[in-house]
């Protein structure tokens, strides 16, 4: 079952003082927690910090659509990492944010792929809910984001784990 979601957003390097991170249900506090930020976004980049976030990775926007002006945000594949008893699932956006969704131990993460994308896809390039300039914006994003994932998952996945 989905517990967390969070944001973490580079100003211009992957320096942690230059990182905005939002999150949901609960804060993620930089300081307390720099180590599994940093480990978050090396295992999903697979290289080093200095390196563009998933430049090696090839869009899933890219492959159901071209991107554009009509769809401003890039979103590439999703990565599944165990960091520290943290069942994770990251995918990056316009090579410049990492979105996490921290799921339950027993959880399959590769389960909530599809909604993931399609609604990651549906928020910032059909509805244009986000323009990732206020903050309130990218609070009210990761919020819907969260309901309709774990509803998703409560919905689906529970009833057919029960059957």
């Amino acid at each position: 079952m989905l517990s967390k979601i969070f944001l973490l957003r580079r100003k211009n390097s992957f320096d942690l003082n230059n990182l905005d991170i939002y999150s949901y249900p609960e804060d993620i506090d930089k300081k307390t927690n720099k180590n599994i930020v940093l480990k978050i976004i090396q295992g999903h980049d697979h290289g080093s910090l200095e390196d563009t976030c998933c430049e090696n990775l090839t869009p899933e926007s890219k492959v159901n659509s071209a991107l554009d002006a009509s769809n401003p945000f890039v979103i590439g594949n999703p990565v599944s990492q165990v960091i520290e008893n943290q069942n994770l699932y990251t995918i990056c956006i316009n090579s410049e944010m990492l979105i996490g969704l921290v799921f339950e131990k027993e959880d399959n993460p590769y389960d909530y792929r599809e909604i993931f994308v399609d609604m990651s896809n549906e928020l910032l390039n059909v509805e244009r809910c986000c323009s990732f300039k206020e903050d309130i914006e990218i609070e009210n994003f990761l919020i819907s984001l969260f309901i309709d994932i774990k509803r998703f998952g409560d919905e689906t996945l529970e009833k057919a784990y029960e059957v």
